[in-house]
C-alpha cells in the first residue's frame, strides 16, 4: 500500500510546491527589483558623497593656497563651507539611501526563509514513510466482482526419503 501511496504523495507534494513556490515568488520578486533599484541608488548617492569629499578638499585646498598666497576672500571661504556642507547632506543621503537598501533585503530574506520552512513543512506532510495508514476491511460485492481469466498453476514437489517436500522445478 505504501508503495501505491508513495507516487501519490510525490504527485500531490509536488503539486503543492510548485503552487507555494509560486505564491512566494509574487512577493518576493517585486521586491528583488526594488532591491536593484535600491543598490543602484545607494550606489548613485554614495558616489555622490565622495564626488562631495573630493570637491571639498580640493575647494579647502584651493582656499589654503589663496589665503597663503593673499588672495583669499570670502566668497572662496564661503563656496569651501557650502561644499561641506553638500558632501555631509550626500552622506545622510547615501546612508538612508543604504538602510533602505538593507531593510528590503532584510524582508526579502524574511519571504525567503518563510517559504523555505513552509516547503519544509509540505516535505514531511507527505512522506509516505511517515503517513499513518488505516487498516480497513472490505468486502467484495458480487456486483464488483469481474473475471477476466481463470488460470491453473501447477507447481511440482518431490518427496525426499527424510519426508520432506522439494520443489522438482
Amino acid at each position: 500500500a505504501r508503495i501505491i501511496l508513495r507516487q501519490s504523495a510525490c504527485e500531490a507534494r509536488d503539486a503543492k510546491v510548485e503552487e507555494i513556490v509560486a505564491k512566494y515568488d509574487k512577493k518576493i520578486r517585486p521586491i528583488a527589483d526594488k532591491i536593484a533599484r535600491a543598490e543602484a541608488k545607494y550606489e548613485e548617492q554614495r558616489s555622490q558623497y565622495w564626488g562631495g569629499i573630493i570637491g571639498t578638499v580640493m575647494r579647502g585646498l584651493e582656499t589654503a593656497w589663496a589665503y597663503a598666497s593673499g588672495r583669499a576672500t570670502r566668497r572662496k571661504t564661503s563656496s569651501t563651507v557650502t561644499a561641506a556642507k553638500r558632501a555631509a547632506t550626500e552622506r545622510a543621503q547615501a546612508a538612508r539611501a543604504d538602510q533602505r537598501l538593507q531593510d528590503m533585503i532584510a524582508e526579502k530574506e524574511k519571504l525567503e526563509a518563510e517559504r523555505d520552512e513552509v516547503l519544509q513543512q509540505i516535505g514531511r506532510e507527505f512522506n509516505p514513510a511517515e503517513m499513518k495508514l488505516d487498516k480497513i476491511e472490505t468486502s467484495p460485492r458480487k456486483a464488483d466482482i469481474d473475471v477476466q481469466q481463470v488460470a491453473l498453476v501447477w507447481l511440482p514437489y518431490r518427496v525426499d526419503a527424510a519426508g520432506k517436500a522439494i520443489p522438482a522445478y
